[in-house]
């Protein structure tokens, strides 16, 4: 198919059986086409249906349906489909004469799905009310409870993608307060238990692991880098010790020499603080367990002269990370 034309097969297991293979192409910027057959595992019959549906705003449709079999008519429709309210109406002529009007209120949070429907009609007139949490990206998982002049019962919904499966539980094929009620509290009773004592802690846990595996990566970054720093440093620390040699040698013992460098925290400022801190550096060698690097090399280095000089200023960087 592609992107004028789909194809969409709908399969039904229960009471009444049924199988639905339907296209949709569109016809006009405006205008969409729907044809499919539905075959009934009860009677093995099969039953026809066309629509056409015209966008007449950009949350307003207005729909022509004709269908042919068991469910044979001609009906109208009036659609409006807006971010948290939509409203449907539908007026049918075939066997019998039966309009109908549904209004689907919802609100929506970063996890979940609040939703209700109210539909009435000459054949029917019931409720619908419920909520879906998102498991993923593209799929969410709902429950709801639906009350009206055919019973009571329980509906559970998965959404992927634009495809939905209900498993529908009936309770009651009447109307009655003694199940109704039960109905509606053992659900909301069971989710805010589960929610308190199930998905919140599973989400502290999850939240922490990820933070856990962020820090370990980031550590593994800079114990990377200062590795790489160690590794230029020995490689530079031969080329230092010719140059403090050479120097030495031409000044006769009276140069200005470069004994300690260090790069890092070395404590407050100034008094015994930064003197216990300079100590401790000065005894752990090269100053990594207390967050201090020593950088003589890096110092004597950038210091000369010479076509090195941004291999040096590198090596500083590096050690600085």
């Amino acid at each position: 198919m592609d992107a004028y034309q789909t194809a969409e097969l709908v399969a039904v297991v229960g009471i009444r059986t049924q199988l639905t293979l339907s296209t949709a192409r569109q016809v006009s910027p405006s205008v969409k086409a729907t044809a499919g057959v539905t075959w009934h595992a009860d009677d093995g019959s099969l039953s026809l249906a066309n629509s056409w549906t015209s966008q007449i705003t950009e949350s307003t449709a207005a729909s022509i349906n004709i269908g042919l079999g068991a469910d044979g008519g001609a009906g109208v429709g009036w659609h409006t489909q807006k971010d948290k309210n939509n409203f449907n109406a539908e007026l049918k002529v075939g066997a019998g004469l039966s309009s109908g009007a549904s209004q689907r209120p919802s609100s929506e949070g970063s996890q979940n799905i609040h939703q209700g429907e109210y539909t009435a009609g000459w054949e029917r007139a019931d409720v619908e009310v419920g909520g879906s949490r998102k498991i993923s990206d593209n799929s969410s998982l709902g429950f709801f409870v639906t009350m009206g002049l055919q019973g009571t019962l329980w509906k559970v919904r998965y959404s992927r993608g634009g495809q939905k499966v209900t498993v529908p539980i009936l309770l009651s094929p009447t109307l009655r307060p003694a199940i109704s009620v039960p109905a509606i509290l053992i659900p909301s009773v069971t989710y805010a238990v589960l929610k308190h004592w199930v998905f919140s802690r599973w989400k502290q846990i999850r939240e922490a692991r990820q933070d856990r595996e962020v820090r370990q990566k980031s550590a593994k970054q800079v114990w990377e880098s200062m590795a790489e720093a160690r590794q230029l440093q020995d490689m530079m620390t031969p080329v230092v010790t010719r140059r403090v040699t050479a120097l030495q040698q031409r000044q006769n013992g009276n140069a200005l020499m470069i004994i300690s460098a260090k790069y890092g925290r070395l404590g407050g400022a100034g008094g015994e603080g930064e003197r216990e801190s300079r100590n401790e550096s000065t005894n752990s060698g090269n100053g990594s367990g207390s967050g201090v690097v020593v950088v003589v090399v890096v110092v004597v280095v950038v210091g000369g002269k010479g076509k090195g000089e941004e291999l040096h200023l590198e090596l500083a960087r590096c050690l600085r990370e």
